[in-house]
């Protein structure tokens, strides 16, 4: 099920009203959206996030991304651009309804987020531990 940049793209700019469903986003639409994916998919993962993603040049490609990653990114991606094109994301009024845009936004996000700290050791167990303490024989003190 893995996906090109571009229908990334073209979801996400289609989810905030930018194009029309059916159609396709210009090539400088297409360029920004790029722009702002890998700038801000990569300022994700240095805090945290683990999705594969490395900077990306070509819109044809395939999305560097697992399968279950895809649908949230076209989320977040949508979020990052609706700002740009003057779009405003509205607050659910019930902050429980799965079918608003907001809340499903704010879904992606956690579920990005859960999904990478699933992949972090947290076995503290395994780390290498000192053969002495500080100060004592081998230390050179």
């Amino acid at each position: 099920m893995s996906s090109t940049i571009q229908a990334i793209i073209t979801e996400a700019f289609q989810t905030i009203g930018v194009v029309a469903d059916g159609r396709s986003p210009t090539a400088t639409q297409s360029q920004v959206a790029l722009t702002v994916l890998n700038d801000r998919i990569l300022s994700e993962q240095r805090d945290g996030w683990r999705l594969g993603w490395f900077p990306q040049t070509n819109v044809a490609a395939t999305a560097p991304l697992r399968d279950e990653d895809i649908g949230e990114v076209k989320l977040v991606l949508a979020a990052w651009l609706a700002p740009k094109y003057g779009v405003e994301i509205k607050e659910a009024a019930d902050p429980n309804d799965p079918t608003a845009l907001s809340n499903q936004i704010k879904d992606a996000f956690r579920k990005l987020t859960k999904r990478s700290l699933a992949f972090t050791e947290s076995d503290l167990g395994e780390l290498s531990r000192a053969q002495s303490g500080f100060g004592a024989p081998g230390w050179g003190f």
